[in-house]
């Protein structure tokens, strides 16, 4: 029996009768802001958890988090669902491969049973656990890492002594390195005992010198006089005391405040390095000294997932010691991690430093490691972050779930998975209050076939033109952005030259060390202000500014919607305050912000709407009584410019703003960029949490090439065609391209031939991924 959903109206949702096949694969796509999520996670898999949640109790019910309400008149064949997000890791620092895998407790268990070197009583599995106190090294309290001040981050100005600003490039350095400060006169009276002289640059002091400065002189004491200056007041201080060093004094700092944004304000000058005691092991001694096979638990997480499928495949009968089925059960699941790409991954690696596309592949072996049947699994662009090889990997697991007795729906975009599904539901036929409608469905072969699918027409093209790559010629730039010996992560030392005023695509297999250079490297050497994981960049000094541009960014310059965020929020303000209603009734331009007390709504606080907490039923949002929805008090809204107020003013679409303010020639120029994006769709007062990612990331290149915005810049992109039609990153290399006539570089990470095929200059790394990967190809 298929899934049936009627009268579906979440979001832009145009009232859906929708079908999906059981026990097959369908995806769902169309054009960025078509509602493919709308239908698929806040509809199918939203309601399939809500009914769901019905069969507990009320208590129960109250504890669950993240219900959202499914707007739909009825379901019938509908089952238990599951969903994987493009959500990435959350920043746990205690979760590993092994404990998101769910392989962790069952390592415990085996230990337990069958590891050698025990003294005394046999202890139990969760005193092989990082996570309790029994077995947890003491020093770090098993998180295996220590975050201490790096001498290398805090060095800004290495041509520069230590008493006269050598660490001038970060607020925490300019405190501690002050000329005036107790912490320099107390490194003056080391260099005088200890014979060092500090007045010398960074780069001619000895490693002796440097280590002293930094990392301090032990327990010696030293007799300092204080010649401080605050302002008009100057004195002397005497104080007796250690010389923690530089780093140390940064290290205690942080220590203190690391749970605050002080403490946040310091990350720039840490690092991450193991633990002293325990070199990263997590554990206390006596855990490590029980073995199994000769290693320990610790020594087994730090193989790969292949090398701990090999090890676990090994074992022999006798050594088991009634421990068969945890083995076999072990080996499942390795195997699970093995199909779907991650085998070169080991298993204390921590999960927030995995790729976006890794984190979801781990959450879908998580998925597949429990052998359900009966569900309807919803992903939400599962391939993202992957090469095509790995694309035919995951491929083969999402054919296993389904053919366990499961409905697969994918959100997908990628035509070599559009290919191969059961089944395709397209959306469109444009995005936001233009989409919301099924303009095809069907096999592969039907949406070939479709006139009305934009999806369609682009699989023909590709059909028709599957020839090699675009033959495009670097354009004569100026000086390149050379890298000398890449180290971060798996980087193997390699030097790798970027032409500048071009558009570069950064290519390679998951895990091969495209993220590490992009933004280990080039995203922190910029931060940092200088070469970090690296022997040193040349060319980084040519940018006005760096500008990362992440997957999942939510935020757009830290505005609130497409009209602050474009700068048109601005000047139609200062438009409203200069009608007559609103210079006799003296009302500024602050009075039309709903950031601002003097003239929104404080029953809403300018939202519009209130939200009403139900408890174990989700929230609901109803319009404000006092503002009818509007924001803004009646004085305020009284006041129009050619008619329209500010929240009707808000509430246009950018082109029908277009048309309103084809006068204003400053406000049309803004209003125009983001036609041409192809954000045209967007409200002007549209929220940006509301925006999808694909939404999000065109609004924020598109405001740097806003009037002001002098480059030239260096722009970082980690997969900028995610969450992508094939007809949205048409309009997204549009926008490259401008970006580059404008004078700027764009460096991306990718994998999608399109965006590849349009690019200046590729670089791929590889051959593989983890320790595999790295090189240069």
């Amino acid at each position: 029996q298929p899934i049936e959903l009627m009268g579906l109206q979440t979001h832009n949702l145009k009232n859906l009768d929708v079908s999906i096949p059981a026990e097959k694969i369908t995806v769902v796509t169309g054009v960025s802001g078509s509602g493919k999520s709308s239908l698929a996670m806040d509809t199918l898999y939203a309601e399939g958890r809500n009914r769901y949640a019905e069969n507990f109790s009320t208590y129960i019910r109250q504890q669950l988090t993240g219900r959202c309400r499914a707007d739909l008149a009825g379901t019938r064949g509908l089952t238990p669902t599951v969903a994987i997000g493009q959500a990435v890791a959350a920043a746990n620092p205690r979760s590993t491969v092994a404990t998101a895998a769910e392989i962790h407790p069952l390592l415990r268990l085996l230990l337990s049973r069958t590891g050698q070197g025990f003294k005394g009583q046999r202890p139990t599995a969760g005193f092989f656990s990082f996570n309790h106190h029994s077995g947890a090294c003491s020093a770090c309290r098993g998180l295996g890492r220590m975050t201490l001040c790096d001498a290398e981050k805090i060095i800004s100005h290495p041509e520069k002594s230590l008493l006269e600003g050598a660490m001038d490039g970060h607020k925490t350095g300019r405190f501690y390195g002050e000329p005036d400060g107790q912490y320099v006169a107390t490194l003056r009276q080391v260099g005088v005992e200890l014979k060092m002289d500090f007045s010398q640059s960074w780069e001619g002091l000895n490693a002796e010198a440097r280590q002293g400065a930094m990392h301090g002189t032990g327990e010696r004491s030293f007799d300092v006089t204080w010649h401080f200056k605050r302002g008009k007041n100057v004195g002397e201080h005497h104080f007796h005391g250690s010389w923690p060093g530089f780093c140390g004094l940064v290290n205690i700092e942080y220590d203190r405040t690391h749970g605050d944004k002080r403490g946040r304000g310091m990350l720039p000058v840490m690092s991450e390095s193991d633990c002293a005691v325990c070199q990263g092991h997590r554990h206390q001694p006596q855990v490590l000294a029980i073995t199994c096979k000769g290693l320990s638990i610790a020594n087994i997480c730090a193989l790969s997932v292949d090398e701990a499928l090999e090890f676990f495949s090994n074992f022999q009968t006798e050594e088991l010691k009634n421990a068969t089925q945890l083995r076999n059960e072990l080996v499942r699941r390795l195997t699970i991690l093995h199909r779907v790409g991650l085998g070169y991954l080991s298993l204390n690696r921590a999960s927030i430093t995995l790729s976006g596309g890794e984190y979801r592949r781990l959450r879908l072996a998580q998925q597949l490691g429990v052998t359900l049947r009966g569900l309807t699994c919803v992903l939400d662009e599962p391939t993202l972050g992957l090469h095509s090889r790995d694309t035919e990997r995951l491929w083969g697991v999402l054919e296993e779930l389904r053919d366990q007795g499961n409905a697969v729906v994918l959100v997908e975009h990628d035509p070599q998975v559009i290919m191969l599904a059961d089944h395709i539901i397209d959306m469109g036929p444009g995005a936001g209050a233009l989409g919301g409608q099924i303009v095809a469905q069907g096999s592969p072969q039907d949406i070939l076939k479709s006139e009305t699918s934009v999806t369609g027409k682009y699989l023909r093209q590709l059909e028709a033109d599957s020839s090699a790559l675009l033959s495009r010629s670097v354009p004569s730039a100026s000086r390149p952005l050379a890298v000398h010996g890449a180290r971060c992560n798996n980087l193997k030392n390699i030097d790798v030259e970027i032409p500048t005023g071009c558009l570069t695509a950064l290519v390679g297999v998951s895990g091969s060390g495209k993220t590490s250079l992009l933004f280990g490297i080039l995203g922190a050497s910029g931060e940092i202000g200088h070469p970090v994981q690296c022997q040193g960049i040349d060319g980084l000094e040519q940018f006005k500014s760096i500008i990362p541009i992440r997957q999942g960014a939510t935020s757009v310059g830290g505005t609130g919607n497409p009209a602050t965020a474009a700068g048109l929020a601005a000047p139609i303000r200062t438009l409203l305050a200069g009608t007559v209603k609103a210079k006799a009734a003296k009302l500024a331009t602050r009075h039309f912000s709903t950031a601002q007390k003097a003239g929104r709504c404080e029953t809403c606080q300018g939202a519009g709407e209130l939200q009403v907490s139900l408890d174990f039923m989700a929230d609901v949002h109803t319009p404000c009584p006092d503002c009818l929805g509007m924001g803004f008090i009646a004085q305020v809204l009284d006041c129009r410019w050619q008619g329209s107020n500010i929240a009707q003013i808000m509430k246009m679409t950018v082109k029908q703003a277009l048309l309103f303010f084809q006068t204003e020639k400053k406000i049309e120029a803004r209003l125009q960029l983001l036609h041409d994006v192809g954000l045209s769709y967007l409200c002007l007062g549209q929220a940006t949490r509301t925006l999808s990612a694909g939404e999000r990331q065109r609004l924020h290149l598109a405001c740097r090439l806003l009037p002001g915005n002098h480059g030239p810049d260096l722009y970082l992109c980690d997969e900028p065609t995610a969450g992508l039609h094939m007809a949205d990153i048409r309009q997204l290399l549009g926008l490259f391209h401008r970006l580059i006539k404008a004078g700027h570089t764009v460096v991306v990470t990718e994998h999608n031939a399109q965006l590849i095929a349009e690019a200046d200059c590729v670089i791929e790394l590889g051959p593989g991924g983890g320790p595999n990967g790295g090189q240069l190809l």
